[in-house]
């Protein structure tokens, strides 16, 4: 059984210090395969803010722990910037995160998508383009195995019942239907800071597939209604195990907060 721990919405600069050596202590202790994390790197991607998400990744990769990024609407140049914004909008991401805003990790249980949402003109809805779509698609019709295939937005592209349909990517369905004809099992994403997770085949038929969308939530200060998070996979295809880990304000400490199992592919 391979483990994935899927975090979101860091806001350094929104971050509670005292939650940092703890959190990094219980990931240390679940023993991932991978960290993923969809974006929202920073409050208001200053560079202080970069150097402490920079130094948080460097713990990661410390403790041999390897993670996977995808940038979110709070990372790109602020707005009291316009001009970078405009025509450097991540700039700090590149330097400090990663120099690539789409992005793809393969190894031999994986093979995961991370697609760049965030859009200067549209930071807060987001966007995937045609071209996006294409590249990630025809990535993904290489491999004609039977690896976990994981899409990585920061913003959400399926509603749950926390998540209105207009506060979705653009054209959402359609990327559904079209990842879905690429045998996508899992979607992440993050920018509600709020845990949920629904399989599509409660909803949609694509292919006979199951899909499950899974969304986590913040381990930072800037919380809507639910305690600091983030989320566990356990993937033993066609089963996998979602956990939501949440921080307990008396113990001091993360711990499982709810549990659900659903199931992945054919």
């Amino acid at each position: 059984m391979e483990k994935i721990i899927h975090l979101s919405d860091l806001h350094f600069g929104k971050f509670d210090p005292e939650t940092l050596p703890i959190l990094l202590e219980t990931i240390r202790s679940i023993k991932p395969a991978l960290v993923i994390i969809s974006g929202d790197f920073t409050q208001r991607a200053r560079v202080t803010e970069y150097k402490e998400a920079r130094n948080f990744l460097n713990l990661l990769k410390k403790e041999k722990i390897a993670y996977f990024v995808t940038p979110g609407n709070h990372d790109i140049q602020p707005i009291y910037r316009p001009f970078f914004r405009m025509l450097r909008p991540y700039s700090r991401f590149k330097k400090y995160i990663s120099p690539d805003l789409d992005s793809f990790y393969m190894d031999d249980k994986f093979l995961i998508a991370g697609i760049n949402t965030v859009k200067r003109r549209l930071p807060v809805k987001g966007r995937v383009s045609s071209r996006q779509l294409r590249k990630v698609v025809e990535w993904l019709s290489g491999f004609k195995d039977n690896r976990v295939r994981i899409v990585v937005t920061h913003h959400p592209i399926y509603h749950s019942r926390l998540i209105w349909p207009r506060k979705m990517i653009s054209r959402s369905y359609k990327l559904v239907e079209r990842l879905g004809q690429q045998k996508v099992d899992i979607f992440l994403s993050g920018h509600h800071h709020l845990t949920s997770s629904a399989n599509f085949a409660q909803h949609h038929s694509i292919e006979g597939r199951r899909a499950v969308f899974i969304q986590a939530g913040t381990v930072s200060k800037r919380l809507r209604g639910e305690s600091a998070s983030f989320n566990v996979l356990s993937i033993n295809k066609p089963e996998i195990k979602i956990e939501v880990y949440g921080w307990n304000s008396e113990n001091k400490k993360f711990e499982v907060r709810e549990s659900k199992v659903e199931f992945i592919g054919q």
